[in-house]
């Protein structure tokens, strides 16, 4: 017996039409309201109207695309105090890059997704790696002495 079901369960994720025994289907599934037999109209009407779920994961991965796409073309600017041999007295850490980015230009980017091995403490360009969903962009940081 063909079933739609309306939940995801053991035996199949939410809207998945699927082949259950008869047994099952009309003594679990259908009393339980987990799945509904899949006559050509149900089928027809689940085909038509796309899955919202599926819909909300594109718009959130192309937000996310698009996210990291404007990290690897930002060059951030910070200037620090500095000795003569361009040490930094104190270093640059994931949370003031991620302060940032939240101030400057409105990314709300967790301390955690941008990683540093350690803090930055020397002068000049460096390269940034920022982890956001199993992706990663570099972003550029340029550390200058405050005169």
């Amino acid at each position: 017996m063909k079933v739609i079901f309306l939940k995801d369960n053991p035996s199949g994720k939410k809207d998945e039409i699927k082949e259950v025994s008869r047994g099952h289907a009309l003594n679990y599934l259908l009393p339980h309201k987990i799945a509904i037999i899949a006559t050509p109209e149900k089928v027809a009407a689940l085909e038509a109207n796309p899955n919202p779920e599926e819909k909300k994961i594109e718009n959130i991965s192309s937000g996310i695309k698009k996210l990291l796409s404007t990290l690897k073309n930002l060059k951030i600017e910070i200037t620090a105090k500095a000795n003569k041999e361009g040490h930094l007295f104190g270093g640059i850490s994931n949370e003031d890059i991620q302060k940032i980015l939240q101030e400057k230009y409105n990314l709300d980017i967790n301390k955690d997704a941008i990683e540093l091995p350690h803090h930055l403490k020397e002068l000049g360009n460096h390269k940034v790696k920022v982890k956001v969903d199993n992706q990663e962009a570099e972003l550029k940081v340029i550390i200058k002495s405050e005169k």
